[in-house]
């Protein structure tokens, strides 16, 4: 238990220095990349790249964290920032959200919730709090 709201805020304080540099530079090639995946869907023919893209990631991304593999790179975690912004990601890992693995789960969005940039926070803070009660 916390003792109080500056400790509770202290957990998912955003990532500062160093660490806070590189996922800005993370979240920029991030935004690039989500760019050209969307310049590429609105062409006939071509299927919705961005959200495939978002629902393999976010699969991924949980997957690994049940089994306690390493942490999501700055590069993966700027990615899951930016694709999590949509609705239909974010509804993804929501539903992907087991009770059997809720520490799992916590320290996931914990994790992304501190590295996400100004602007992609709300993402992987609803669903920590999402976490918080499966």
């Amino acid at each position: 238990m916390l003792a109080d709201r500056h400790e509770l805020a202290a957990t998912v304080a955003a990532v500062g220095g160093e660490a806070g540099e590189s996922m800005r530079r993370a979240t920029g090639r991030a935004e690039e990349r989500a760019a050209r995946l969307v310049a590429q869907a609105a062409s006939p023919g071509r299927p919705a790249r961005f959200i495939a893209s978002g629902l393999d990631a976010v699969a991924k991304v949980i997957d690994r964290y049940r089994r306690g593999d390493r942490p999501a790179t700055d590069q993966e975690a700027a990615w899951l920032t930016v694709l999590l912004r949509d609705l239909r990601v974010r509804d993804d890992a929501w539903a992907r959200m087991d009770p059997g693995h809720q520490q799992a789960h916590q320290h996931l969005w914990t994790d992304l919730t501190c590295r996400a940039r100004p602007g992609y926070v709300p993402a992987p803070a609803s669903l920590l709090a999402l976490a918080e009660c499966c």
